[in-house]
């Protein structure tokens, strides 16, 4: 199956909890999620999944936790880096990764903040079921 080439184009497709703040925000988010994330071969779910293959309830979930980081962090997201940039390293602070917020060279207030309220949110897992579907949990 061919990759969609571009940004997702956004619908309503489910009644909650409704549209991205910032699609670019969780599109990043959900890419992140499938690069750092390996499969039970030991391959990143990238190679095989794009974010299209995740199912309406975990990219549902995806939009209200991402939408939820912005509405309470908007301040400092505003003030440093982009949309895509914060969804990258929402998801990679919250699963401490190596990487994420406090390695962007942002003011230490800043990154000490959004950090832990990355954190907060508790590490998430990739996985997929025997229809090729991607979720998280």
């Amino acid at each position: 199956m061919p990759r969609k080439p571009g940004p997702r184009e956004w619908s309503p497709r489910g009644q909650i909890p409704g549209m991205p703040i910032w699609p670019k925000f969780v599109d990043a988010y959900l890419e992140a999620a499938l690069w750092s994330s390996i499969d039970d071969n030991g391959e990143p779910f990238d190679k095989n999944f794009d974010i299209d293959d995740f199912d309406q309830d975990s990219i549902d979930l995806a939009i209200k936790e991402s939408n939820d980081f912005i509405m309470a962090n908007r301040k400092d997201l505003e003030e440093v880096g982009s949309e895509e940039q914060h969804g990258h390293d929402f998801w990679l602070t919250r699963n401490r990764h190596g990487a994420g917020f406090w390695d962007r060279g942002y003011p230490d207030q800043i990154h000490s903040r959004l950090t832990e309220a990355a954190h907060a949110y508790g590490e998430q897992h990739v996985w997929t079921g025997p229809n090729g579907t991607v979720y998280l949990e």
